[in-house]
């Protein structure tokens, strides 16, 4: 599938975007992320001081002119055996942790199933987990970056709140992408730490929460890679499997490799809890 960017398009890369317009076309755009009518204006302006047919779609014939000139799409890795589902493989020696375990190693979770709108899986924690484990942690690789709501986009100031336990680990995870010059993989933030049971769960029973709920996971490119589906491919817009590796080097297990995947998910693996 071509990379191009058109109308109702949202993400990092649309706010790179408009950042650039802004600077070599002498745009105005609010750099929010989300492709809309101003956008598409000034993409057609750009096509057209560039000689390339009328259109409202910031595609590869766009990035070639504007990579010399500061924007570009992500440039994935074009090995052959990259494109496979099964890529990457699942690395030995790091599994899921069961919640028993969570319980053990993160702190004792005492909660009841609160459903509330939007969010059928909601608990209420009861006893003081929260306060005793959950911290905010300053990201600086997700400041600005998009955050999809049910109403449109925001953006992250870069302050999640995880498990202080794993702290250190989850910023490491962030600095080991960037080094990598895997950032611009990230197009959406999609939460971390959320008092819930995993998705279609219900009732009080303790093997049905989310590991989300002791503050271990994080989600990104949910809008790509959502649960039950096959995570975006290489190439692909949202794709973010070139992430796996570093993530399983520094003790993240890879939601795509659930039996029902999830490949928007990475959480702190049983073993380095």
């Amino acid at each position: 599938m071509a990379y191009s960017l058109g109308v109702a398009t949202v993400g990092n890369d649309v706010r790179r975007l408009q950042e650039y317009l802004n600077r070599d076309v002498t745009a105005s755009l609010l750099a929010d992320g989300a492709y809309g009518g101003n956008t598409k204006m000034e993409v057609m302006r750009f096509r057209q001081r560039f000689g390339l047919p009328a259109a409202a779609v910031f595609d590869e014939s766009c990035a070639a002119i504007s990579r010399p000139r500061g924007y570009h799409f992500p440039d994935f890795d074009p090995d052959p055996a990259k494109k496979a589902l099964s890529w990457p493989g699942r690395r030995v020696g790091l599994t899921s942790p069961p919640a028993e375990l969570m319980q053990t190693k993160c702190g004792t979770i005492v909660f009841v199933h609160d459903p509330i709108p939007k969010n059928a899986e909601h608990i209420r924690i009861t006893n003081n987990f929260v306060s005793e484990n959950i911290i905010e942690v300053d990201i600086p690789q997700l400041r600005d970056c998009v955050v999809i709501l049910d109403h449109g986009v925001a953006k992250s100031d870069g302050r999640i709140q995880f498990h202080r336990n794993h702290a250190n680990r989850l910023a490491k995870l962030f600095a080991d992408w960037e080094a990598a010059g895997l950032l611009d993989r990230i197009l959406s933030f999609d939460g971390s730490f959320n008092a819930r049971l995993k998705r279609g769960k219900k009732g009080n029973d303790l093997k049905n929460l989310s590991n989300h709920s002791w503050g271990t996971a994080i989600d990104l490119n949910a809008s790509w890679n959502q649960r039950t589906h096959i995570p975006a491919q290489m190439a692909d817009r949202g794709c973010i499997r070139e992430l796996v590796a570093i993530g399983q080097d520094n003790g993240f297990y890879w939601g795509g490799h659930f039996t029902t995947m999830d490949g928007m998910h990475f959480e702190v693996a049983a073993e380095r809890l």
